[in-house]
């Protein structure tokens, strides 16, 4: 498919000064797709806020939330082995606590850890809705320079 992809983002001091914070809205949508099969879209929303600690080190906190709303298919007719997607419309809200270095060269570590706190599906099938969805926790460690 290809997708428009739209949002928006402010980032700035927050409180006392010592605390940056951020705030980021998205959403996407298909303008042009497969004829049998056209992806739902999505809307997200993120906060974040990030607290210096000296040396370079920070501590970071983001919040997000991501609505996927029903994919538009007709796959099984086409190949009767596709099995229908359960997961096209979901709400992901989850937590993202971390701690970062940065280097005044340019190098950055991290490392965050990803917490689902809900999860929810709204696909109907035989009149009930489904649920396959399992997220797990996800821990990212990084590092990376900037020349």
């Amino acid at each position: 498919s290809t997708d428009l992809l739209l949002g928006g983002r402010w980032e700035g001091e927050v409180g006392d000064q010592l605390a940056r914070g951020c705030v980021q809205l998205a959403a996407q949508s298909a303008v042009d797709a497969d004829e049998n099969f056209r992806p739902g879209e999505t809307l997200g929303l993120s906060a974040g806020l990030s607290r210096g600690l000296g040396a370079g080190f920070s501590l970071v906190l983001q919040a997000s939330a991501i609505r996927q709303f029903r994919d538009r298919n007709t796959m099984v007719a086409v190949d009767p082995t596709y099995g229908e997607d359960k997961e096209s419309e979901t709400l992901s809200v989850f937590v993202t606590p971390g701690i970062v270095w940065q280097s005044r060269s340019g190098t950055r570590a991290y490392v965050l850890l990803t917490e689902s706190v809900e999860e929810r599906n709204y696909a109907e099938q035989g009149g009930r809705t489904v649920n396959p969805i399992h997220a797990t926790r996800v821990v990212t460690v990084g590092l990376s320079h900037a020349f």
